[in-house]
Parts: C-alpha cells; structure tokens; sequence
C-alpha cells in the first residue's frame, strides 16, 4: 500500500561519532561521515596532537514537538 503524499514522513534523527584522545582524554562530538567504525584511528587532536580514536557512534532522535497545554 503506498503512502498518500500528505502524510507527514518520518524524521529521522542525526548519527553523531564520538572521537576520544589516547593521549589526553579530549572528547569530540562529531556529525557521522562514511567510513565511520567504532576503533578507527588516525585523526590528530585538536587539543594536544595526539592520535583520535573513535569510541562511539549513535542515533540523536530528531527533535520532538512540544504539546499544548490548554
């Protein structure tokens, strides 16, 4: 069955990667990019310069809308 072109579609939330330093614990909070996997080295610390590594990687709900109250 298709769906009629004015049901509203579903929000999907953003992926987001977290990004910790071996050296000095720095956290970064990053949008997903392709290629992404949880252990992936390489990338410099904006902090000390040590090497990054990913730690995590998940699913931010899109935003839900406030109900009225009346």
């Amino acid at each position: 069955m298709r769906e009629s072109s004015t049901q509203k579609k579903e929000e999907k939330g953003k992926i987001i990667t977290i990004k910790k330093c071996l050296s000095c614990n720095y956290v970064l909070n990053k949008p997903y990019d392709k290629g992404d996997y949880v252990g992936k080295r390489g990338e410099k610390c904006p902090k000390c310069g040590g090497e990054m590594m990913i730690t995590a990687i998940y699913l931010e709900p899109p935003p839900q809308p406030q109900a009225t109250t009346s």
